[in-house]
This record gives C-alpha cells, sequence and structure tokens, in this order.
C-alpha cells in the first residue's frame, strides 16, 4: 500500500530527504487511506444529504462541497506529515530541518489529489441522487 502513494506523492515533492522520511515513517499511506476517505465520505454527504437542499443541488454547492474537502484534506495532510517528522526529529538537536514549504507542497498535493478523487467519487455517486443526480454535469 506505500508504493501506491508512493508513486502519487513522492515524484511530485522538492526535497528528497523529506520524501525519504514521509516514506519510511508511512506517512504516504496514512494520508492517502484519509484523503480517499475524506473525500469518499463528503461526497456521499453531499450527493445524499446536502444536496436535498434546493441552493446545495446546483454546482455552486458541488463546488463549495469541494473546495471544504480541499481543505480539508490539506489541512490533514500538514498535520501527519508534521507529525510524523516531529517524531523523527524530537529527541535532535537540530529539530526540524525541513521548511515550511516541504509541508506546503506535500499538502498542496495531497489536496490536489483530493479534488481528482472527489471528482471521480462524484461520477459515481451522483447517479443515485435524488436532487443533485446532474452535477456537477
Amino acid at each position: 500500500m506505500n508504493d501506491f502513494f508512493t508513486q502519487l506523492y513522492d515524484s511530485l515533492i522538492s526535497n528528497p530527504d523529506f520524501a525519504d522520511n514521509l516514506y519510511n515513517t508511512n506517512t504516504y499511506v496514512t494520508v492517502g487511506i484519509v484523503m480517499v476517505l475524506v473525500s469518499f465520505i463528503g461526497m456521499a454527504l453531499y450527493y445524499y444529504g446536502l444536496s436535498n437542499y434546493k441552493d446545495f443541488s446546483k454546482l455552486s454547492g458541488w463546488l463549495t462541497c469541494l473546495v471544504v474537502l480541499a481543505i480539508i484534506n490539506f489541512g490533514l495532510a500538514w498535520f501527519f506529515a508534521h507529525d510524523a517528522i516531529a517524531n523523527i526529529y524530537k529527541n535532535s538537536d537540530q529539530g526540524d530541518p525541513f521548511i515550511m514549504t516541504d509541508y506546503l507542497g506535500f499538502s498542496f498535493i495531497n489536496m490536489m489529489y483530493s479534488v481528482v478523487f472527489s471528482f471521480v467519487f462524484s461520477l459515481g455517486l451522483k447517479f443515485k441522487s435524488v436532487c443533485a443526480s446532474k452535477t456537477p454535469f
């Protein structure tokens, strides 16, 4: 499972030491599974809950849900990556050797994948929706 998520994330991370630490702590798996679950549950809640309200069944409601899920996944990736790296370097004298852009880059990559997965889940979930079966298209 680590190798699947490594293929998604590893080639897009600019700092190889940061990527190695995420790989060795299985952070890719944790963040990847959480991202898939949050995206699926969020889209299911949209199509079978929120879209039953008139304003949310339109494209703007779907986009709002997509943006909220992307922000949630960004924050979760930041949290899990920072926690994993902090646990590695908690006893070292130098502390965390990585800069904020390393965490931002990884979180942004996760956010983009969450948008892709949410869109794919939308394609499968929209057909059983009562009010949003034609959303996003």
